[in-house]
């Protein structure tokens, strides 16, 4: 037994060290653990007002007001379509009416 004795101790130590071990990494991982955390929480938060940005509420998102946009530049573009007509329109009219009264 008193050769066991050298060997038993040794073994005693090094799972002190394990244990000691064992201690530093479960408390680094509890703080990652702990980080991670906030970070997940402050990424839902930054989602959270990304969404209501694009969707909005009460009808005030960027969703509604590039719809709006669309909607004017559509507008816009059949009004310059519109004046261009009555313009060639004039023309013809008076190329008509020039060409009408030289006879």
């Amino acid at each position: 037994m008193s050769d066991l004795q050298p060997q038993l101790q040794r073994v005693e130590e090094r799972l002190r060290a394990v244990e000691v071990q064992l201690g530093h990494l479960t408390a680094q991982l509890t703080s990652e653990h702990s980080g991670m955390t906030q970070t997940v929480a402050q990424l839902r938060h930054v989602c959270e007002s990304h969404a209501k940005l694009l969707v909005g509420s009460n009808g005030h998102s960027l969703m509604t007001r590039v719809a709006m946009l669309e909607d004017s530049e559509q507008s816009r573009r059949w009004s310059l379509r519109a004046i261009w007509g009555a313009v060639v329109g004039m023309l013809v009219k008076v190329l008509h009416d020039v060409l009408s009264n030289g006879k």
